[in-house]
């Protein structure tokens, strides 16, 4: 119930923003940002995007996407597809010309980049612990939401990590894939 209600936030502030962005430069900004990088996300994954939104009250402080997959993802992958996704928006923000006149901050990073995956069944139907429902980065945290088959309305595990803690996670299986690599490549040569 509560992704239900999430997705519906999410979809409604992506409708009104949308006719918010063209009647100032800030907005329009922040729709060419988020066009960028959900064209790059869309075109690279092919998840449908389903919402996003900006928090930029006097500045831009944050940029908001949300994609649905339609497959259950295991934490690695999903941890590697929200650190893709995260760098694909902050590119897209730092290659904008016009973000220093409404980005209060230097650089566009990790810690203003709001990636949302809601992860369903092929088929559409809900996935429930123990796969991971919700995979979010949002404010430098990676976030892992599962969801209860007899209670869907809350979260039924929660868990954490900080962006740079993803980060050295996928350097070290980076490393550990080439060391396997490496002892199968002179085991076969042996």
């Amino acid at each position: 119930m509560i992704k239900y209600f999430i997705f519906l936030v999410f979809v409604l502030s992506s409708c009104q923003s949308a006719r918010q962005e063209d009647d100032h430069p800030k907005g329009r900004v922040i729709g060419e940002i988020k066009r960028k990088a959900t064209e790059a996300i869309v075109k690279k994954y092919g998840f449908p995007c389903v919402g996003g939104g900006a928090e930029a009250m006097d500045e831009i402080r944050a940029l908001h996407i949300a994609f649905q997959v339609r497959r259950v993802l295991q934490k690695e992958e999903g941890r590697r597809l929200l650190v893709d996704c995260v760098e694909e928006l902050a590119a897209a923000a730092n290659s904008h010309p016009e973000l220093k006149n409404y980005f209060l901050d230097d650089k566009f990073g990790p810690e203003h980049a709001e990636i949302t995956l809601f992860t369903c069944q092929p088929d559409g139907k809900e996935v429930y612990f123990p796969d991971i429902a919700v995979f979010s980065a949002r404010m430098g945290y990676i976030r892992y939401r599962t969801v209860d088959k007899e209670n869907p309305n809350g979260y039924w595990t929660r868990e954490d990590e900080t962006f740079p803690q993803a980060m050295a996670i996928l350097e070290a299986e980076k490393l550990n894939l080439f060391d396997l690599n490496s002892t199968a490549a002179k085991v076969e040569r042996d």
